[in-house]
């Protein structure tokens, strides 16, 4: 994944690919975490009852 030299490894192509591959599982975990979060929350407030909220409207 990278080319070792005396002072420090030169990255290449595959390793950018797999820098690329680690963010995107990061943003996508960090994305599934809020979808949870927020459809617990309005689940939460969603009226157990429709007529309830037919009343209201």
């Amino acid at each position: 994944m990278a080319y070792p030299t005396i002072d420090k490894p030169i990255p290449n192509i595959q390793w950018e690919g797999w820098r690329a591959a680690v963010n995107d599982v990061r943003y996508y975990t960090a994305l599934a975490n809020i979808s949870r979060t927020q459809t617990a929350v309005l689940l939460h407030n969603f009226p157990d009852n429709m007529d309830e909220c037919r009343k209201k409207s």
